[in-house]
């Protein structure tokens, strides 16, 4: 089953996407820094209006 994840995610690049990151600060807010690979790979940009989605405190989805 995971050879057929595997392969699903590399027909649509998401492929060794996956990073680990630190949470650092700025000011009073806190930052979540995202890879170039990965911000690449979103088309993101600085300044780029996203959302947060806290869906317990363990997981928080992201939307572009």
């Amino acid at each position: 089953m995971s050879d057929k994840i595997d392969e699903i995610a590399k027909e649509k690049g998401l492929w060794g996407l996956e990073s680990h990151s630190k949470i650092g600060r700025s000011g009073d807010g806190l930052i979540i820094r995202v890879n170039k690979k990965l911000a690449n790979f979103l088309e993101l940009k600085e300044g780029e209006e996203i959302t947060l989605i806290p869906e317990s405190k363990e997981k928080l989805i992201i939307e572009i």
